[in-house]
């Protein structure tokens, strides 16, 4: 895809942000996506095959906006619990930016479980192994296994789980 295309899609996705927050992905159409992107529903489809994939590209922007902070920030820590935190803190921080991306990932994690979409499954997988890879290195190659890895992110879904049935403390 050239550059001018996949500006474009980048656009299109960061443009539904908000929309996905508000109302969450199964709540949206895609002519309400287009709409909100100032597109026609046509366009949508020049640049995306599902509306699956237009929560992927805003995964993977909101991501590598998120993986550009995290590093910057793993330079000035210290500790190995600060940098751990600061792996986490799509977690732990409850700023209002971050409140959005934790909402969009939680959609981004419940379509990877519940489709069949092996693109949002691959990009799962390829977050996994990041994540478990930069934890590593922090924590000196002692391995974190994947089944681990997943348990933090069951526990993390709960969590958002309890929160929006308001059954949290």
């Amino acid at each position: 895809m050239d550059k001018k295309r996949l500006k474009k899609r980048k656009e299109i996705a960061k443009s539904c942000c908000a929309l996905f927050y508000e109302k969450g992905f199964n709540n949206i159409s895609v002519s309400a996506l287009a709409k909100n992107a100032g597109v026609a529903k046509g366009s949508i489809y020049e640049y995306f095959s599902c509306k699956e994939d237009i929560i992927l590209e805003l995964m993977c922007c909101l991501q590598e906006e998120y993986d550009k902070n995290i590093i910057s920030q793993l330079n000035s820590k210290k500790s190995l619990h600060q940098k751990l935190q600061t792996i986490f803190q799509i977690f732990l921080c409850d700023d209002n930016q971050m409140l959005i991306m934790r909402d969009i990932f939680k959609q981004f994690l419940t379509l990877t479980l519940m489709t069949n979409n092996i693109n949002l499954k691959r990009y799962y997988n390829d977050f996994r192994i990041k994540y478990i890879s930069l934890i590593n290195s922090i924590i000196n190659k002692k391995e974190i296994s994947i089944n681990l890895f997943d348990e933090i992110i069951m526990l993390f879904l709960n969590s958002l789980l309890l929160e929006d049935l308001n059954l949290k403390d």
